[in-house]
């Protein structure tokens, strides 16, 4: 399990992201202790996390060639 710090290390991103990605329920965190408690994330749910976040690439469709405009010159 994961502290709060590692996770944002690992994600390249800032503590209070992590919390919020947390608070938001994006990412799954479990509390350990009495009281409030510490914040601590699962290896598996931060890779479950990571491939919900996985885009895919769509096809690349080549531009529209623009018209040769004899007249103009830059």
């Amino acid at each position: 399990m994961f502290k709060v710090p590692d996770v944002a290390k690992q994600l390249n991103c800032s503590i209070s992201t992590v919390y919020g990605l947390v608070d938001a329920g994006k990412l799954v965190a479990y509390r350990i202790g009495v009281g409030r408690g510490a914040l601590r994330i699962a290896e598996s749910d931060l890779t479950s996390f990571l491939e919900s976040c996985r885009t895919k690439t769509a096809e690349r469709t080549p531009k529209p060639s623009r018209p040769h405009l004899r007249h103009i010159r830059l």
